[in-house]
């Protein structure tokens, strides 16, 4: 009882529940571009090798895995989808 407003506890439980967020895992995109901005000892060619790298091929291969799923398996079906030129090019 907070003032004149009481809230039973069975209430306070259920606002409790709908009211929290979960969080979400961050995936493999948010987290690389995450580190892209605070890596800032990159030299330049290997700043863009590493954003093109991202663009092309990481991201749109794995970027909406939660980084917790990412795991052995998930990496070696997303290159053996890469074409071989793709994968020199790494």
């Amino acid at each position: 009882m907070d003032g004149d407003d009481w809230t039973s506890p069975t209430e306070r439980e259920k606002t409790a529940t709908v009211g929290a967020v979960m969080e979400r895992p961050m995936t493999v995109r948010e987290y690389a571009i995450t580190w892209m901005k605070r890596s800032t000892r990159l030299r330049p060619t290997t700043r863009d090798q590493y954003e093109r790298h991202l663009r092309l091929r990481i991201i749109p291969g794995l970027g909406k895995v939660p980084l917790i799923e990412l795991n052995r398996e998930r990496v070696l079906t997303w290159w053996n989808s890469l074409r071989p030129f793709e994968r020199a090019d790494l």
